[in-house]
């Protein structure tokens, strides 16, 4: 898919690259505003700090309340049935992200809860990891938090509470702010 995209990207001489949607979308168009401007290829970018260069202006629009991904340097591609690899590089932090709780109003329970669970996650990885946690990231962390635990049961019983999806949402972006300045840990490390 990231692939696929790039070649659009540039076939088409886009001058800005827009991601809508979860985390894997948004990841890709990361992705995409930096290959479909450089010279290297997809593989020589995996890692941390791999990647060389300026990219495409980025926007980033999430329709979840989960991932951080519109905040974060981070982007995870599936490689095979069974393996994911990251691109790590602060080109990949957007230029630009817009919170619109609207756009979450149609997200089912199930998803609603899920995507909650993974942004408290984020933000108690970060307030309680051990290396790299900082002053700015518990209270970013700690701020998330307040809203995420505040919100997340009105938001999955009541779908359609604009107010309590703001809340999710804006806490999950501080959640990955404060994961993007003190690093995730065990959970995630089981995760991989």
């Amino acid at each position: 898919v990231v692939l696929a995209a790039v070649a659009e990207a540039q076939q088409a001489d886009v001058d800005a690259v827009i991601g809508f949607g979860g985390g894997s979308s948004m990841d890709c168009a990361k992705l995409v505003a930096l290959l479909a401007h450089s010279e290297q290829t997809l593989d020589e970018i995996y890692g941390v700090d791999r990647a060389r260069g300026r990219r495409l202006p980025l926007l980033q629009i999430p329709t979840t309340a989960g991932t951080g991904s519109e905040v974060t340097a981070v982007a995870i591609v599936t490689t095979g049935e069974h393996t994911k690899a990251a691109v790590v590089a602060r080109q990949l932090l957007p230029d630009l992200a817009l919170l619109d709780a609207q756009l979450t109003l149609g997200l089912p329970p199930a998803i609603t809860a899920a995507t909650g669970i993974d942004a408290m996650v984020h933000a108690i990885e970060a307030y309680t990891g051990a290396i790299g946690k900082n002053p700015y990231s518990d209270m970013l962390a700690y701020q998330a938090l307040q809203l995420l635990g505040g919100n997340i049961r009105t938001a999955v019983a009541e779908g359609d509470n604009l107010a309590a999806r703001q809340a999710m949402l804006l806490g999950a972006y501080l959640a990955g702010q404060a994961f993007a300045n003190s690093p995730v840990a065990a959970v995630h490390a089981l995760a991989y």
